[in-house]
């Protein structure tokens, strides 16, 4: 802890001063001394007091609790131990990490190769509390990257740091805040070239530096496109003169008597040309 004074007339007594109290005229609280309950010097110390405490939270995850002013104080040959109790006070909203979900998914969870899927993840804050600090990071499989056109966007998130670049194979979000019973969605542009099955388990969520011990995981299929056949279409249509038929001509053959003679032809003549015999 840590008390400031802004009047400060003792040589004992520091600004900023590491104790709750200021004994700031030395008071003697030895019942076997003549000067017991009275001030061995003449320093004082008050004006505008500011104290800063540290305080451990050990239970009450999901409540709120009044942190109310104490002064310790002896002045004018009075007390005024804890006389300013609850003159001002502070809310301490005491967070649960449990209190936080996490999840993500790929939309659509099958693309094909160099397709494009939106990586989608959701913090859900169950407490009644606002929560601030959200804080995560996600190592992408190896043949998944960030795509050309990120698309990068939150909703719900408050003011958060979250800037995928295109071809990166990890996301950072941080400073991350959720109201009450409410969630937070961050969402990015996602490909892969390759084929494959490809499981993706994020890092944990962190409140601050609180560990929620809550990860996501999902799952892209990257498939080839089949294209199978579908029966029924019509592949092509043909037009026919009026008068003609589709009915094919049914074969016939016959035999006939044949001759051959000898006919006119030419030959060549490598220096006139080609000349014709008979």
């Amino acid at each position: 802890m840590s008390t400031t004074y802004t009047a400060d007339t003792s040589p004992t007594v520091s600004s900023p001063h590491d104790r709750l109290y200021a004994d700031a005229c030395l008071w003697d609280n030895n019942p076997n001394s003549p000067n017991y309950r009275n001030c061995l010097g003449d320093g004082k110390a008050g004006g505008t007091i500011a104290t800063t405490y540290t305080v451990r939270i050990i239970t009450g995850g999901g409540t709120s609790q009044s942190l109310n002013s104490l002064i310790h104080d002896f002045s004018g040959a009075s007390y005024h131990y804890n006389s300013d109790y609850s003159a001002s006070a502070r809310i301490a909203n005491i967070i649960d990490p449990t209190g936080s979900n996490f999840q993500k998914r790929f939309a659509p969870a099958s693309i094909a190769p160099d397709g494009i899927s939106t990586l989608i993840f959701t913090i859900s804050n169950t407490t009644p509390t606002t929560v601030t600090g959200y804080n995560f990071t996600d190592m992408l499989p190896s043949d998944v990257t960030v795509a050309a056109m990120p698309n990068a966007t939150t909703s719900g998130c408050g003011t958060p740091i979250f800037a995928p670049i295109a071809g990166a194979n990890s996301l950072t979000f941080s400073n991350g805040t959720v109201a009450g019973s409410s969630s937070c969605t961050i969402s990015v542009n996602v490909t892969a070239s390759s084929t494959g099955t490809y499981n993706n388990t994020s890092g944990n969520l962190f409140i601050g530096t609180s560990d929620t011990d809550k990860m996501a995981s999902a799952t892209l299929s990257v498939q080839p496109v089949v294209v199978s056949c579908v029966p029924g279409l019509t592949l092509a249509t043909w037009t026919f003169p009026v008068g003609s038929s589709t009915t094919a001509p049914a074969p016939s053959s016959s035999s006939i008597p044949a001759s051959a003679s000898a006919g006119t032809g030419f030959v060549n003549n490598p220096s006139n040309g080609a000349l014709p015999v008979s």
